[in-house]
């Protein structure tokens, strides 16, 4: 019964993720936008940003994430420490078909003072790939994070969508983004409210092709987890003991 369960989850992953993300001009993107990346970020009690992107096509180049990690800290003006790259079968039992993922500490993509969350930076960082591997839907949470009348709710322009909501408990903001342009130059987003009138968007129910994209986000904090211990061996002063 678990194997059923677990196979129907697969198909409608691939299906979903599989469906082309352009949605109608002024369209919710949480009901139209299949991500092909998944970014959590969360802020470390140090003051890190840590970050675990997750690419949703098994076959998505090791290489390619590389360069797009460099191109985020470019942008950031903060080279990417404790980097790492792996593959997650996301608990199916198999390396087959086993989503890239990448996690490293960087600064400037979250202001918790002004509940600012940089989403521009990333979404600059995965434009322009090769065709085969072109991104247009990303979702990128901002782990446990509270939006406030100055975070940013929804932009839209020629090149870029987003829409942000608050998610429930401790999941904290969504962004759901989608690149109308390829090109880094012409994307950019606000970090903060353009019309700060704008009532908050609501949570829509949950679809079958989101159970595994949430199984991502979910299991997303045990990577982090890893992370953090690993940026505290790297800072660890020289001749200390447990």
């Amino acid at each position: 019964m678990k194997f059923l369960v677990l196979t129907g989850l697969i198909g409608g992953f691939a299906l979903g993720f599989g469906q082309d993300p352009i949605p109608p001009k002024g369209s919710d993107l949480y009901r139209t936008v299949k991500p092909q990346v998944t970014i959590s970020v969360r802020k470390h009690s140090l003051g890190a940003d840590l970050v675990e992107i997750s690419m949703l096509d098994a076959r998505y180049p090791p290489e390619l994430l590389r360069k797009q990690v460099e191109n985020i800290g470019l942008r950031l003006n903060s080279p990417p420490v404790a980097v790492t790259f792996f593959r997650d079968d996301l608990g199916f039992g198999t390396a087959r078909g086993a989503v890239l993922k990448a996690t490293f500490a960087v600064n400037g993509l979250i202001d918790q003072q002004n509940h600012h969350y940089r989403v521009g930076p990333l979404a600059q960082a995965f434009a322009g790939a090769p065709a085969e591997f072109e991104i247009r839907g990303l979702s990128v949470i901002f782990q446990k994070e509270r939006a406030s009348n100055s975070t940013l709710r929804e932009y839209r322009s020629a090149s870029v969508d987003v829409q942000g909501v608050q998610q429930s408990g401790d999941i904290g903001i969504e962004f759901r983004v989608l690149l109308k342009s390829q090109k880094p130059e012409e994307i950019l987003i606000p970090d903060d409210a353009v019309n700060r009138s704008t009532a908050p968007t609501r949570l829509p129910p949950a679809s079958k092709d989101d159970r595994l994209f949430w199984c991502l986000i979910i299991g997303s904090g045990l990577a982090l987890g890893a992370l953090v211990y690993s940026l505290l061996i790297r800072t660890r002063p020289s001749g200390s003991h447990r």
